[in-house]
């Protein structure tokens, strides 16, 4: 109640300065439209006589304009949202008053007002009262209007730091230029020599990487904007954190290949995320010894609507596959797969999507019959640790009878080459599920002795992004204020991606991708993708330093 007691005085103060705006407008056009009408000669004869004949009418006319106005609606607009209809709505409230001062004119007051002058002062009221609108709205939605009406601050002059100034820092700038919505960039930094003290589209190189954070004390920086492509691992590691400990927002590059592309993008810079901060070097695939035994090959992958299942997926398919099959129990995240591989590489694709269980070894002997898969990646498997803890006889029917069924099959269909993922949890298992694949990587060395199958098998640690990770539910509990929920203050967490896991992991070859041409009988693993990605000392460290209480 108190609110609206509040809102009311200002309502209608905002109105009267309204009218009293239109009314100078009103007044200011019929002199001016007169005074255009004489073409600047007021030493005209007629000249003294017209303009009192206005001035003695004008008290009218302006009471007929406001009149009207009010009658219209006018004052009850809201600009801030104005649209063509409101724009013919003012043109019609002008309108009818011109009619009347057109009428008055020929019929009843005889030479109050030229009809042109009459003319030309309606279009003045029209761009004047309009443009008047125009202009508030725009200063409503510049940053001193926003700070005016207490708007959460959109400034595009906040002031943003570019750290790189190659080609994708010169175009980091030009985007943020561009788009005013990303901030003002007032300095660059790269550890190029060559590069200090010069400037990029006007913005100066001030200093080196490791002067961030005093360069953004003393510039008063808002947010950083990361744009060297190139950089990597334990180096790129290193730049964020000298770029989270400023305590300003970091973003990246959203997608290195934009950069040099024609207009700036929406959306061209991201936030970081858990991935950003894994510190390896990426390693490319040996592609010409893959594409030996994927191009115009059948590929069946077995949990295939999976987190890494569904990425081997996206991976062999850039490799030309005779056919692929992604096998799954699930249907709906095999089905949103196809939809994604059709989408990018067109709705004719070779892609089948075979729904069953591993368990169930006449549908895997009918999907062998039917297709006759010379290649199996088997990613389907029971992984979460503490459900199996549980429920320890589902993790044995699915990891350890479901994989000893699919090579079974596979053995008696004349399958080539069998890659099995594995987990490192399987080294001196400690857990229901590292036991059940430890006995898996058995079974995988077992048949590579004893059949004509190339049998392989890769190990992960933690994959980031996979379904039932423990990081998401880490990201949740920090952004609820804590706390953060873990069974050891010691522990050493190790991850990687799903691509990572899929293929581009680093390593001596040991992705599962290159793990197919491999030898048979072969334990690959664990992937050194699998760098610690969460440390976290004794709570006592930080408690020293005043810090909260350790982590539980």
């Amino acid at each position: 109640m108190k609110k609206t007691e509040k809102l009311v005085p200002q309502v209608l103060l905002r109105r009267m300065i309204l009218v009293l705006l239109d009314a100078a407008i009103v007044i200011f056009s019929f002199y001016f439209a007169l005074l255009l009408r004489a073409d600047g000669a007021v030493e005209a004869s007629w000249w003294p006589h017209n303009r009192a004949l206005l001035y003695q009418n004008l008290p009218w006319i302006v009471a007929l304009y406001l009149l009207s106005f009010l009658a219209g609606g006018l004052y009850h607009v809201l600009w801030k949202y104005a649209g063509e209809r409101d724009l013919i709505r003012l043109g019609g409230m002008i309108a009818v008053p011109t009619g009347v001062v057109y009428f008055v004119n020929h019929f009843c007051v005889h030479g109050v007002l030229f009809d042109s002058a009459n003319a030309m002062a309606a279009v003045l009221i029209f761009l004047l009262v309009g443009g008047s609108r125009l202009a508030w709205r725009l200063f409503l939605n510049h940053p001193l209007g926003e700070r005016l009406r207490g708007v959460a601050s959109r400034d595009p002059n906040r002031p943003v730091m570019i750290v790189g100034a190659g080609e994708a820092g010169a175009w980091a700038i030009n985007v943020c230029k561009t788009n005013k919505q990303y901030g003002r960039p007032v300095l660059a930094v790269d550890d190029d020599p060559a590069k200090l003290h010069q400037t990029i589209h006007g913005v100066p190189v001030k200093g080196t990487l490791e002067q961030i954070p005093e360069l953004c004390k003393r510039y008063g920086i808002h947010s950083i904007i990361i744009a060297i492509p190139t950089l990597k691992g334990s180096k790129l590691n290193h730049v964020i954190d000298l770029c989270v400990s400023t305590h300003c927002a970091v973003q990246l590059l959203s997608d290195p290949q934009l950069v040099g592309s024609g207009a700036p993008q929406q959306g061209a810079f991201r936030e970081l995320n858990p991935a950003d901060f894994l510190s390896r070097d990426e390693v490319t695939l040996d592609t010409e010894k893959i594409s030996g035994y994927l191009t115009g090959k059948t590929v069946l992958v077995t949990g295939g609507g999976g987190s890494i299942g569904s990425e081997l997926c996206r991976q062999v398919m850039r490799f030309h596959p005779g056919k692929l099959l992604i096998f799954d129990i699930y249907e709906n995240c095999a089905y949103e797969l196809q939809m994604e591989l059709q989408q990018k590489y067109g709705r004719d694709i070779p892609v089948t999507v075979l729904i069953g269980s591993i368990r169930d070894k006449k549908r895997l002997d009918e999907v062998f019959e039917t297709y006759h898969p010379t290649v199996v990646f088997h990613a389907a498997a029971h992984k979460h640790v503490p459900l199996m803890e549980v429920s320890p006889a589902e993790a044995v029917k699915n990891n350890v009878l479901g994989t000893k069924n699919l090579l079974v099959s596979a053995s008696e269909h004349e399958v080539e080459r069998f890659v099995q993922l594995s987990t490192d949890k399987a080294v001196n298992p400690t857990s229901v599920m590292g036991c059940t694949k430890r006995i898996c990587e058995m079974l995988i060395q077992t048949f590579a002795g004893n059949t004509d199958m190339k049998c392989v098998a890769v190990r992960f640690g933690n994959v980031l992004g996979s379904h039932g990770s423990v990081i998401p539910l880490f990201e949740a509990q920090i952004k609820k204020g804590g706390p953060v929920t873990l069974t050891d203050e010691n522990i050493d967490h190790p991850g990687g991606g799903p691509a990572s896991a899929a293929g581009r992991c680093p390593g001596r070859k040991r992705q599962h991708l290159c793990a197919g041409h491999g030898g048979a009988g072969q334990d690959h693993g664990p992937c050194q993708a699998a760098h610690p990605l969460l440390r976290l000392r004794a709570g006592r460290e930080h408690g020293d330093q005043g810090g909260g209480p350790a982590p539980r």
